[in-house]
């Protein structure tokens, strides 16, 4: 058994990159919360690492672990020491950000902490990430991830893989009300002030130590759509299977799908109406539809990075494929409609109901530029 030790940077830094003091946890020192973040990461990594501590030295703060494989754990060191580095580029990016005048006193600077960065399997790409989150101390811990680790573990995904499964990357290091969806956007805060952050982190975690074979990633939402267009000028549309080529001259497989908290939205878009519970839940697994055939992709490729991502998306439609009434069921569950009909009757009533690929765009578009609720942050 060997001891490693990580340098997280001077106490300054440190509290910069951990952005203490969290909320709900003011008492906690910064050797405290950042060790609480750390037990988080280097456990999810699950790959026998003991003994996580950390502790001042003079002026610096260091992490240390027990790995028994003197390689496997220079790796470890390597990949939190640049995912370090570029979260204080993160953080000089914020301070900007805010000079311009277009920030909000309500958001704050979040990097994602405690996810497994060596040996994750896959990466979801999202907007930003719920200001909640800071109070919880758990990046992995809200219901927008709740729900889609629900669809991983229907695709086979065991629930002590699922947080490698969700390396997380928001394309601004910024926490914000769920509902803030729309001023954020009308800031211009994904028009490029944190593409020199968010490009490198998505080279970071998409890597895999000593192979060219890139994880998969999931464009999960609209922002992302729009970001891939800019950034690669490659239109996606929900279930669209690309390549996107990084900054190293690799490639990584992608999937553009909905933002997991989406189906929420979509499955109470009708509350108040008419006939509210059937149009609801049409709507609802109009999404889910579309969700558990990339969560089945997700899974697949994350557990075997060497099949065709085309025949993945092929083989997950196949999957899914007149499993209505189980589907049905999985809404019901998710989104809390009462159950109304029997299945086979539920059906037919359904189909008067179901969405056009027009109509979920523009609920989309509410979901993020309209009322869009806090249903992640729960």
């Amino acid at each position: 058994m060997a001891t490693f030790s990580i340098r997280i940077g001077s106490k300054e830094e440190t509290a910069l990159l951990f952005s203490h003091p969290n909320e709900g946890h003011e008492l906690e020192s910064i050797e405290e919360t950042a060790e609480h973040y750390m037990a988080d990461s280097l456990n999810r990594e699950a790959a026998s690492i003991t003994n996580v501590s950390v502790s001042a030295a003079g002026t610096d703060i260091i992490v240390t672990f027990d790995h028994p494989d003197a390689a496997v754990g220079k790796l470890v060191v390597a990949r939190y020491l640049s995912f370090f580095e570029l979260g204080l580029k993160g953080a000089d990016l914020y301070r900007e950000f805010q000079k311009t005048g277009k920030s909000s006193p309500k958001w704050r600077f979040l990097l994602p902490l405690g996810l497994p960065l060596e040996f994750g399997s896959a990466v979801e790409i999202m907007d930003f990430p719920p200001i909640s989150l800071i109070k919880k101390q758990d990046y992995l811990n809200s219901k927008t991830t709740n729900r889609w680790w629900e669809l991983l573990q229907l695709n086979g995904v065991g629930p002590a893989e699922l947080a490698r499964f969700s390396c997380i990357v928001d394309i601004v290091p910024v926490a914000a009300p769920a509902n803030d969806g729309k001023v954020l956007d009308s800031s211009g805060i994904y028009d490029g002030p944190f593409d020199a952050y968010s490009m490198k982190l998505l080279e970071l975690f998409s890597d895999r130590s000593n192979s060219t074979r890139r994880r998969p990633l999931m464009a999960l939402g609209l922002p992302i759509r729009k970001w891939i267009q800019r950034l690669w000028s490659q239109p996606m549309g929900i279930l669209d299977v690309g390549t996107l080529k990084l900054p190293s001259g690799e490639e990584a497989p992608v999937i553009a799908s909905n933002h997991p908290s989406f189906f929420f939205y979509a499955a109470s878009a009708y509350d108040g109406q008419p006939g509210a519970d059937a149009k609801n839940l049409a709507a609802g697994l109009a999404v889910m539809k579309q969700d558990i055939i990339a969560a089945a992709w997700h899974a697949e490729l994350g557990a075997n990075p060497d099949i065709d991502p085309i025949q993945a998306l092929i083989d997950s439609k196949a999957k899914w494929v007149a499993r209505d009434p189980e589907l049905i069921e999985l809404v019901r569950k998710q989104a809390g409609i009462p159950k109304l009909f029997e299945p086979l009757i539920l059906i037919e009533k359904l189909r008067e109901f179901q969405p056009s690929p027009a109509e979920l765009l523009e609920l989309e578009k509410q979901f993020y530029y309209g009322n869009r609720s806090s249903l992640d942050e729960e």
